[in-house]
């Protein structure tokens, strides 16, 4: 991931949003990927989030803590509200953002991820800002801002 300080996503944020409260779409939500969506949401953004290996650890944890409190059917269950983010399957994220955001390690796993028929259900207008690699995202479009390192 490239090394970007907070003040330049923001300022990044600012010159690409298409118009105030348009919808960003977080693919990849570890450490980078939160500051990413920290600095969408500051700059007026509504922020949805894809990241499945996070989205089945929240899951199981919520499902320890509910088990540990409600067992046997009593009690009250207490969880972090880090566990309760929303985490959106890829293509239903994908038509509903005017901006993908893209920071996930470029392993084989994501290797080409966004691939011509997911691009092709983005909203005509939408933005790919690719913090990965060229092999996450291995399109040569005007659409795709290439932020990451060459590796």
């Amino acid at each position: 991931m490239p090394l970007l300080r907070r003040e330049e996503l923001l300022s990044l944020f600012r010159r690409v949003i298409p118009f105030p409260g348009c919808t960003a779409g977080m693919v990849g939500y570890g450490a980078f990927g939160r500051l990413v969506a920290d600095c969408a949401r500051e700059s007026s953004c509504r922020v949805l989030l894809n990241d499945p290996p996070l989205e089945r650890e929240a899951s199981s944890e919520i499902f320890d803590a509910f088990q540990a409190q409600w067992g046997n059917g009593m009690g009250r269950c207490d969880y972090s509200d880090t566990l309760t983010e929303t985490f959106l399957p890829l293509e239903t994220l994908i038509k509903e953002c005017d901006i993908l955001s893209i920071q996930v390690p470029g392993t084989e796993e994501n290797h080409s991820l966004i691939s011509p028929r997911l691009f092709a259900r983005l909203k005509p207008h939408a933005l790919i800002l690719n913090f990965s690699s060229f092999k996450v995202v291995p399109l040569q479009e005007k659409r795709v801002l290439f932020l990451g390192e060459e590796a």
